[in-house]
């Protein structure tokens, strides 16, 4: 009966085994963060965003570094401003 309960305690609570260093985590990325913000507050600056924030999760998060969030004046102003921002994140 212990056995059982013992299988089913490491079941429900397992360890987390250690992690290595993702590649990002390894390579110090920075730069190319702080390069996509540029572009990103440029991009929202230019289409006219209100209310930008940036809030920094570097060190916090493991997928991304940062987090944006604009308002606009409609939801066509704030789909033109995704739309604007996407076209500009893949001709980079």
């Amino acid at each position: 009966m212990t056995d059982i309960l013992t299988d089913i305690r490491t079941h429900l609570n397992p360890q987390e085994p250690e992690r290595s260093l993702t590649i990002a985590q390894a390579k110090k990325t920075a730069p190319v963060g702080q390069a996509v913000l540029k572009l990103v507050e440029t991009s929202l600056d230019g289409d006219k965003a209100e209310d930008v924030v940036v809030i920094d999760l570097e060190g916090k998060s493991a997928i991304a570094d940062y987090l944006v969030i604009a308002s606009g004046s409609s939801q066509r102003h704030v789909s033109a401003m995704a739309d604007h921002l996407q076209r500009s994140l893949k001709k980079q």
